[in-house]
């Protein structure tokens, strides 16, 4: 069978997408099986050759394939102009598909040509992220490899669709941007950020504490290379037991936190909670630290002395795009 022989054996990813998605597909002699449970991989069969995939966890949602790097979403009830279609992606936190490489373009053309062929001709010509410049850039303005990409010989400006050719080839065309067709979302999975193994999680931060002594800056600086990190701020009593439990037993007397001054954490927020120590300000430092022989209050010191220290890291959410004023 051409159309399996064809792209099974170069898109392992589409081979896969059958197993998963028909598993009881029928075409003539040849099939293909079912995923198998235990082993989490699908066969797919041809009369001359046997391909083995093996499903990977992905982050796209059910109705999403997942290749490569990407989640894509087929659109095709819904269909909308090309500005229209533009905004429609960009709502779901993604892009119209950029065609990137062969590969990418045969799993396109497979997916679609083995999943959605009813006999009902209708009209199968998808938007894509492409605009039809001299040279022709995608939205994001990498270029087009044109190699990558057959043009029908068309003078006509407009915007560009693509659509199934000889062979199950991608074809591209321009047309008129107003009319309404299926598309194409693109993007990648949306993934939690989460805390690393060395680092403890409590509420919405990441925590590790490190006991080589430092000065303040020196530390500060050590905590702002993890991504948004700085020294501990404490600003409730249910972190401060979180911090009891996490050094109670490191062994170490003295730890810096992100303190200035007395009433001002390092990002130029208002101390709010504040647990100071009953000798605090004594030794007229503009630096705090806090000391866990006395339950873990705060006291001022130096800030050239050289304490272990803590650094906590505000985890962070996907952000999803603006499509006000998208054109």
């Amino acid at each position: 069978m051409a159309l399996v022989d064809s792209f099974v054996l170069t898109v392992c990813a589409a081979a896969l997408a059958c197993c998963i998605l028909h598993p009881t597909l029928v075409f003539g002699s040849n099939h293909i099986q079912a995923r198998s449970s235990s082993t989490a991989s699908c066969t797919c069969e041809t009369a001359t050759t046997m391909l083995t995939c093996t499903a990977q966890p992905t982050g796209c949602d059910a109705d999403e394939m997942p290749y490569g790097d990407s989640c894509y979403r087929f659109l095709r009830d819904n269909r909308k102009n090309r500005k229209a279609a533009h905004r429609d992606c960009i709502a779901r936190n993604g892009h119209l598909v950029y065609i990137e490489s062969e590969d990418e373009q045969n799993f396109l053309a497979f997916y679609e040509s083995f999943f959605y062929q009813d006999g009902s001709g209708n009209d199968e010509r998808y938007w894509i992220g492409l605009i039809a410049t001299s040279n022709y850039i995608w939205l994001d303005g990498s270029p087009l490899h044109r190699d990558l990409s057959t043009f029908v010989d068309n003078t006509q400006l407009g915007c560009i669709f693509v659509q199934e050719g000889d062979s199950h080839q991608i074809v591209s065309e321009v047309g008129n941007c107003g009319t309404a067709r299926r598309f194409i979302c693109e993007f990648p999975p949306l993934t939690a950020d989460v805390c690393q193994d060395e680092e403890r999680a409590s509420g919405e931060s990441c925590y590790i504490f490190f006991d080589s002594p430092k000065t303040q800056s020196e530390a500060q600086a050590t905590c702002q290379t993890l991504a948004g990190g700085h020294l501990l701020y404490i600003e409730t009593e249910d972190e401060v037991t979180f911090i009891e439990s996490l050094l109670g037993d490191t062994g170490q007397s003295e730890y810096w936190i992100g303190l200035m001054t007395q009433y001002v954490w390092l990002d130029g927020s208002n101390a709010t909670y504040q647990a100071y120590d009953s000798e605090s300000h004594n030794s007229r430092g503009q630096c705090f630290r806090m000391y866990p022989g006395s339950d873990f209050k705060w006291n001022d010191r130096s800030c050239g002395t050289k304490y272990a220290y803590v650094c906590e890291r505000e985890l962070t959410a996907p952000e999803m795009q603006d499509v006000s004023g998208m054109h």
